[in-house]
């Protein structure tokens, strides 16, 4: 395992669990005036539960946060879309040349100048996956994976900053407490656990794409209630309360900024596939006979 750590384990898996965590620690460190352990051995075992966290944030923000966009009335891949003749990301002529090698590569037409259906669409991806295959077994892909390493990495850090934001402002709320909002607050917890975890296995197996919603909200909502619960535990000060509120907002900005930035690198992404597809396959064309 440790020989095929790579750039994608760090971006994609190490950063935003260790994100997620410090996040979730925060409130412990402003209530102690403390800072985190330094020990050797808690940076080791901190790193290793970074890394099965980011797993699971990844795992979830896959189904939560799709990679797809809504265009022509349903969900189109950026891939596909990139390539439409009314897309301004990609230059006609270039379009044009690459809908040319892609046929005489893989004999896929991908249909520049038709009205995209789902069908076109099937044909585009799997043009694009053969791009992409092509690309990494000419070892020409270093370019596209850092893109694709920075956009999961900023749709992971985007739920992470989402789950702070709603952990926080329980903190907050934790100031106003009564015994029987904390049963009602361990009674949510329960719940949504169970709805989350339900749903996300339902929706793992295929399930209807709208209960990825309910499943996000579950958990938000567990976080929610698990940052009360842990403000009844520890007692912030009204003071404390309006930093968790600040920190709150600041989560949410992080979170919309993160996704912006997601939306923004897994559209490079898919354009870098494309570039890069065509520059590595134009080099394996012979060059032109000298005139004699």
């Amino acid at each position: 395992m440790i020989d095929k750590f790579n750039f994608y384990d760090i971006y994609g898996y190490f950063i935003p669990g260790a994100a997620l965590l410090l996040l979730l620690w925060l409130p412990f460190g402003l209530i102690r005036c403390a800072s985190p352990p330094s020990d050797l051995g808690s940076a080791v075992i901190g790193a290793v539960i970074s890394y099965v966290v980011g797993h699971l944030l990844h795992m979830i923000c896959t189904r939560v946060i799709p990679s797809t966009v809504t265009a022509n009335g349903r969900q189109r891949n950026l891939s596909d879309i990139v390539v439409d003749e009314k897309d301004k990301n990609l230059a006609k002529e270039f379009k044009s040349k690459l809908a040319d090698l892609v046929q005489k590569k893989f004999d896929l037409d991908l249909q520049i100048a038709a009205t995209p259906t789902e069908e076109i669409d099937r044909v585009r991806g799997d043009a694009f996956y053969l791009a992409r295959h092509a690309l990494q077994h000419a070892k020409e892909v270093s370019y596209a994976e850092q893109f694709q390493g920075m956009y999961t990495l900023a749709r992971s850090l985007s739920a992470a900053f989402a789950v702070a934001a709603v952990y926080y402002i329980g903190w907050g709320l934790s100031v106003f407490h009564d015994g029987w909002v904390n049963c009602v607050v361990i009674v949510v917890i329960t719940i949504s656990l169970l709805v989350a975890d339900n749903l996300t296995a339902f929706l793992w197996k295929g399930g209807v794409k709208a209960l990825e919603d309910w499943s996000a909200a579950a958990l938000l909502l567990a976080a929610l209630a698990g940052g009360y619960l842990l403000g009844q535990r520890f007692h912030p000060t009204h003071i404390k309360a309006g930093i968790f509120g600040f920190c709150a907002m600041g989560a949410l900005i992080a979170s919309l900024r993160c996704y912006m930035a997601y939306k923004s690198f897994s559209l490079s992404f898919a354009k870098t596939i494309w570039r890069d597809f065509y520059s590595s396959i134009d080099k394996e064309q012979p060059p032109a006979n000298d005139p004699v």
